[in-house]
């Protein structure tokens, strides 16, 4: 159901709690850490989702460097499994390509002229799946993607796996789906409001959004539970 959804008790959570920020600045200066200092800080967003899913939203935990670099690996695999869906796209594009220009390449011996004209053709087509597909992958993967973290953040690092799970949620759970994207995107626009305080503001509005991001994916958790036993 879409009320097992609540926007405003991820934020408030955040907003009515007294905020440490020493530990959300400690928590943003990862940022400038290559490579490491981002999975640091998916490890500490997985603590802090674990930590709602005990019913712990006052707090925020400080960031552990060792801890949260190990524990960052899992949500990190699972988020890049969307790389699989855009290499088969591409895959996918190649092999079309390559029929196209063989057919081509067999009806010229028949006719140049009718290959040349099948071959234009052939590639008006393949630029509109490329360009209408390439749109379609991009909307689809930002739906997904908060699957892949809640599935991520709950120790699966191979959850496209499950993508029939996945597209069963989107047409039997939609309301409470779409909640919780709205919820994720309105998060992710929260991190972007640092840029406009001479960019040191990042430091730590990404922080804050992630925590609010880890308390809607923890209720959205929850939610896909129910429904799961619920059927």
């Amino acid at each position: 159901m879409a009320n097992d959804i609540d926007l405003s008790k991820a934020l408030n959570s955040v907003i009515q709690n007294p905020i440490p920020w020493g530990t959300i600045m400690i928590a943003g200066l990862h940022l400038v850490i290559p490579i490491l200092g981002p999975i640091i800080l998916l490890g500490w967003q997985r603590r802090i989702y674990e930590e709602s899913q005990q019913g712990t939203t006052h707090t925020i935990p400080n960031v552990r460097f060792l801890d949260d670099l190990q524990y960052g690996i899992q949500p990190l695999i699972a988020v890049l499994n969307s790389l699989v869906v855009i290499i088969a796209f591409f895959v996918l594009m190649f092999v079309l390509f390559g029929c196209g220009g063989l057919g081509g390449l067999i009806v010229a011996q028949v006719s140049q002229q009718l290959a040349a004209v099948l071959v234009s053709l052939g590639a008006i087509v393949l630029y509109g799946v490329y360009i209408f597909g390439g749109i379609g992958l991009s909307l689809g993967l930002n739906v997904i993607n908060l699957e892949l973290q809640r599935r991520g953040n709950n120790g699966d690092i191979f959850p496209i796996s499950q993508y029939r799970e996945i597209l069963w949620l989107l047409r039997h759970h939609t309301k409470a789906y779409f909640l919780t994207f709205v919820g994720i995107l309105l998060a992710g626009l929260l991190s972007s409001v640092g840029i406009f305080f001479c960019c040191v503001g990042v430091f730590f509005t990404v922080p804050l959004s992630m925590i609010v991001s880890a308390r809607i994916l923890s209720q959205w958790n929850q939610s896909v539970e129910r429904k799961l036993i619920r059927g």
